[in-house]
């Protein structure tokens, strides 16, 4: 047989699994300790907010002068005067962020693929901030002659 609860005399009654408070009992101040069922779902809530945010990009990458990969748009003539190394390491830094997966295996070797979602790169989710660094990344490159 299920209790029945009312607001005025809700905090006096001990909750047991199963039992379902009034509206107005939920609202009342409780100093008791909290039910079995009520922490097994406080643990559950808090894992998937773990989850959640495990599964979003890490901070972005800085490079100076030219700022971070995911707020600040690069110039191509900032870009022009980057070494070819730096041009790989900024375009793979992006792509790694957003969970790209990495086939080669220097970027393997340098960015790894623990946390990556994406196969195929056609398929990440970007930003505008980053879609047009990519794209004046991958042209400096291109205009550099810079390996791939």
């Amino acid at each position: 047989m299920t209790k029945q609860f009312e607001p005025s005399s809700f905090e006096d009654r001990d909750v047991g699994d199963g039992e379902r408070p009034s509206a107005a009992a939920l609202i009342s101040p409780n100093t008791r300790p909290m039910p079995q069922g009520m922490r097994h779902i406080s643990l559950a809530a808090a894992i998937a907010a773990f989850l959640v945010g495990a599964a979003m990009p890490a901070a972005a990458g800085c490079f100076q002068p030219l700022g971070c990969t995911d707020n600040d748009f690069f110039r191509l003539t900032d870009l022009m005067q980057q070494r070819c190394e730096i041009l790989w390491k900024m375009r793979n830094t992006i792509l790694k962020e957003r969970g790209y997966c990495f086939e080669k295996e220097r970027e393997i070797a340098v960015f790894g693929n623990a946390g990556c979602r994406y196969q195929f790169a056609n398929t990440v989710l970007f930003h505008s901030v980053e879609r047009d660094n990519l794209a004046n990344i991958a042209s400096v490159e291109k205009a550099k002659r810079c390996p791939r």
